[in-house]
C-alpha cells in the first residue's frame, strides 16, 4: 500500500507564488518547519540547516546529509550555515541522495512562506551527492526554507535558514 504524505499547507502568499512559478506539484505548498533557527536545547530535536540521517529507509529514495552552504567544492559543501547575509551571491542547497539512482529530486526553495525557485536535479548513483543555487535577494530577508522533493512530490527533508540584512 503507497504511503500518503500528510496535507500541505500554504501561507496567504504561497498559493500566488506557486502559481507565478509554473509549480507542477500540489495545489498547495507545505508550511516552513516552526521554531527558532537557533541551536536545539538538550533533548529537544529540532529540522536544522545542516545533519545527517542515520536511520535506514530499506530501498527508498532518501536524504542521508544534507546543508546549506556558502560553497560547494570537489562535490562537498564548505562552510555550512544555517543565516546568510543577502548581501552574499547565493547559497547552496547540498545533499546526498541514497537509493534513488535514476530518479530526480526538486529542490524547492520558500523564503518568508512564498515559493521562490525550483531546481530538478537527476540521481546519478545509488550514493550520489548534488547541489541547487539560489541568487539572494533582498526581499527574501527573513526566514526561508528549501525543501527536497522526491519525483512523486513527497517532501524528503526540510531544510530551514534564515537570510538577514
Amino acid at each position: 500500500m503507497p504511503e500518503e504524505s500528510p496535507e500541505p499547507q500554504t501561507s496567504q502568499h504561497g498559493q500566488e507564488g506557486l502559481q507565478r512559478s509554473g509549480f507542477e506539484g500540489p495545489k498547495e505548498f507545505p508550511k516552513a518547519p516552526t521554531g527558532n533557527l537557533s541551536r536545539p536545547s538538550r533533548g529537544e530535536r529540532r529540522p536544522t540547516a545542516f545533519g545527517e540521517n542515520s536511520l535506514d529507509q530499506g530501498n527508498r529514495i532518501s536524504v542521508q546529509q544534507w546543508g546549506i552552504a556558502l560553497v560547494v567544492e570537489n562535490r562537498e559543501p564548505k562552510e555550512l550555515v544555517d543565516r546568510v547575509s543577502v548581501g552574499l551571491q547565493g547559497v547552496y542547497c547540498w545533499a546526498r541522495i541514497i537509493n534513488g539512482q535514476g530518479q530526480r529530486i526538486t529542490v524547492r526553495w520558500v523564503s518568508k512562506g512564498r515559493f521562490v525557485s525550483k531546481t530538478e536535479l537527476p540521481v546519478g548513483s545509488e550514493d550520489w551527492c548534488t547541489w541547487a543555487h539560489l541568487v539572494l535577494r533582498s526581499d527574501m530577508i527573513g526566514p526561508a526554507w528549501a525543501g527536497i522533493f522526491d519525483e512523486k512530490g513527497k517532501l524528503l527533508q526540510a531544510i530551514p535558514f534564515e537570510i538577514t540584512p
